[in-house]
């Protein structure tokens, strides 16, 4: 936005313009572009050039913690690493809230590359071995620091956001993965079948079925041998329940629990779609 107190002169008078500029959150020069218009007859548009060189309290090498593709049992590991313009930077918490169970962290001092951010460290986080089966890609990190920010003379508390992305890949599959109901009233019964086998061709045994999400009521399952597997190589799993007593979609997940050593729980996800009874015809 630009202050300009007069926008009219007099030949041979003028004034300053002052600008306000917030850079984004990539360090290094940035340049933008800012058009006077005037009804002068000579130059009626006008073009100024801002030029900055952006120096951030605290950057990142990455905006985005990958994962990749981790094998249950196995641990995943991410590295980020940590520059700020602070000497006295101090690293204070990596919030994960609800993902915090699924994750570890840790935080150590690095030797400085740069003289215009003399503190530097890495953020180590990693997967614990009986993370949840599936991909992750709505978990947002919360890394949490003091530093001073520009010329304060005293430090702040600075909050940054770090998305993680990954899979882990376990040792049994779904088929079919989701269930779908059909269209259906308010408050009916459910049911969905699923076949939980192994793909490491090693027997194992379903230990418990938890319903982790959901605003159903009633629910239940059922664990049975599936026809023409061999013995504890694949198992049918019904679930039942009652669905949402109200009209539109609904969702709901359970958590399939196993024998399998450093195996997390593998996510069974259904949904479905409720429709109010048409009002009858007053003869």
């Amino acid at each position: 936005a630009a202050d300009l107190r007069n926008s009219r002169w007099e030949p041979g008078t003028g004034a300053t313009i002052n600008f306000t500029y917030e850079p984004n959150q990539n360090p290094g020069t940035q340049t933008k572009t800012i058009v006077v218009t005037t009804n002068s007859a000579n130059e009626q548009r006008i073009t100024l050039t801002l030029k900055a060189n952006y120096i951030p309290a605290v950057k990142t090498t990455q905006r985005m913690a990958d994962f990749g593709r981790i094998q249950a049992g196995n641990i995943g590991l991410s590295r980020v690493v940590l520059e700020s313009r602070d000497p006295d930077f101090q690293f204070k918490d990596f919030d994960l809230a609800d993902a915090a169970d699924q994750f570890t962290w840790s935080y150590s001092e690095l030797d400085p590359v740069s003289e215009d951010y003399p503190s530097r460290g890495q953020l180590l986080i990693r997967t614990k071995p009986d993370a949840a089966i599936g991909p992750f890609n709505r978990i947002i990190g919360r890394m949490i620091f003091l530093a001073r920010e520009g010329d304060a003379e005293e430090q702040s508390e600075i909050e940054l956001n770090l998305p993680l992305r990954g899979e882990v890949i376990g040792q049994i599959a779904l088929m079919p993965r989701f269930g779908r109901s059909p269209l259906a009233l308010p408050g009916s019964p459910f049911e969905h079948k699923t076949v939980v086998s192994a793909t490491n061709n090693k027997p194992f045994k379903i230990t418990d079925i938890k319903l982790a999400d959901g605003e159903i009521t009633d629910f239940e399952y059922e664990i049975a041998p599936a026809e023409d597997q061999a013995e504890g190589m694949a198992y049918q799993l019904t679930i039942r329940g009652t669905a949402p007593d109200r009209a539109g979609g609904y969702m709901g997940r359970v958590e399939i629990y196993t024998d399998i050593e450093n195996h997390g729980p593998m996510p069974y996800q259904f949904s479905g779609v409720l429709r109010a009874q048409a009002p009858q015809t007053q003869q």
